[in-house]
Parts: C-alpha cells; structure tokens; sequence
C-alpha cells in the first residue's frame, strides 16, 4: 500500500505531497440547505417528510447564518482561493410562486459581496441536490413545468 492510500482527508492535501496538477486550486463547496437553514420551510419539509432516511436533522447543522462572519473568515484564511456556496431556489420563490423574494436576492448577493472581499473567487451553485419543499407537491420534476420554472429562478439569478 503507497503512502497516500493510507492517508485521508486532509492529510492528503499537505502541499507537496499529493501530486496534484500544475496550477491545481483548492476550493470549499457548501450546500445552503445543509449549512444554513435551522427554522424554515426547508428544514421543516424534510423532518416531517423525510424521518427515516437518516439523514443528519435540519435542525442539527453549523448554522452558518448565526456564524458567518466566523465561518468566512476561517474559509478564507484556509488556504482556499474557490468557493461554490448554493443559492436556495426555494427562498428566492417561496411557495413555488412566480414572485422573486427581493429580500432573499439581496441577501444571497451580499453575501457574495462578502466573500469576494475576503479575496474568494465566487461561484454560486443553483441547484446543489436540494429541491423546494413544495416541489413535489408541484409534480416535481417529473412535470414539464418545473423546467420552465427552475429557468425563471436561473434566469433570475
């Protein structure tokens, strides 16, 4: 057995001793759903819909809002120069309306501010396996119009 296979995590990424690439950049990716929302709709949807799957509660998560400016700057003195935080389709239209929650845009877009003043190269992920609460309610994405309304939110942004 060579001597990275008996390393993980971390250990791995010491510069110098995996070979990555020429010019190789490490980046940090979180999923809003699983970092951020303690109270919402979100977090509410999957504990009443989801219990058996095993998954980590909605409730028990870092809690990024509370800690952001921690959690920033600890990102960014990580070593990290990318960073793909998830933008939440469900809070830029809640309830699966065709109405834009302007307060939810402004907020996604500072925070993104925010982290380019930190010196993080930013690049949002709209869709990081998570779907709106009232999706499937919606038909999910077996409806041909979920398409068309996942484009307005794409759009949007």
């Amino acid at each position: 057995m060579s001597q990275a296979e008996m390393l993980t995590g971390t250990e791995r990424l010491r510069p110098g001793f995996y070979p990555f690439p020429e010019g190789f950049q490490i980046g940090i990716s979180t999923c809003a759903t699983q970092s951020r929302f303690v109270d919402s709709d979100i977090s509410r949807f999957a504990k009443e819909n989801f219990p058996a799957m095993g998954l980590v509660p909605y409730d028990v998560n870092p809690d990024h809002d509370k800690y952001e400016e921690t959690d920033l700057k600890l990102l960014a003195e990580s070593g990290a120069k990318f960073y793909r935080p998830s933008i939440e389709w469900a809070e830029w239209f809640p309830n699966g309306s065709h109405t834009i929650n302007r307060a939810a845009v402004e907020k996604d877009l500072a925070y993104i501010k925010k982290c380019q003043t930190l010196g993080l190269t930013v690049y949002p992920m709209l869709s990081h396996f998570a779907a709106p609460p009232w999706l499937p309610e919606k038909g999910g994405w077996n409806r041909i119009g979920t398409a068309f309304h996942f484009q307005r939110f794409v759009e949007a942004f």
